[in-house]
């Protein structure tokens, strides 16, 4: 068992290779559980310092989730314009009259195919005209 040192801090660290610990060598400053700690291994800083990795890497994710929301939306909005784009050029007087409710949310193309949103709407409209 290792002696210690009570004025030194109470923290155990490697040793570079990673072979064996020994008793950190700054003198303790900061008390606390009736342990002497140096300024850098003292619990408290030693959470403070996690908590703000913490904070900083769920910034991060945050911010890459958003950007991931933001192209995922994107995308389905150019399938949605190229699938209306295809419909039109399908339709028999070539034209494709699409209608949006925005209070309500409602979609309606052509006057009969209805849905919740732009894609329901479609899919009812493809429905159709695939059994045609």
């Amino acid at each position: 068992m290792i002696k210690r040192d009570p004025k030194r801090c109470h923290a155990m660290v490697m040793a570079r290779p990673g072979w064996y610990k020994y008793q950190c060598a700054r003198r303790g400053v900061v008390e606390e559980d009736g342990q002497l700690w140096c300024k850098q291994h003292a619990p408290s800083a030693v959470k403070a310092r996690a908590d703000a990795r913490t904070l900083k890497y769920e910034e991060k994710w945050d911010a890459m989730k958003k950007q991931a929301v933001a192209r995922k939306e994107a995308s389905r909005d150019a399938e949605q314009m190229n699938r209306l784009y295809q419909l039109a050029k399908k339709a028999k007087n070539g034209r494709l009259a699409l209608n949006v409710d925005w209070t309500s949310g409602e979609c309606v193309i052509n006057g009969n195919y209805r849905g919740k949103d732009m894609r329901e709407a479609l899919d009812a409209f493809i429905k159709s005209r695939s059994e045609d």
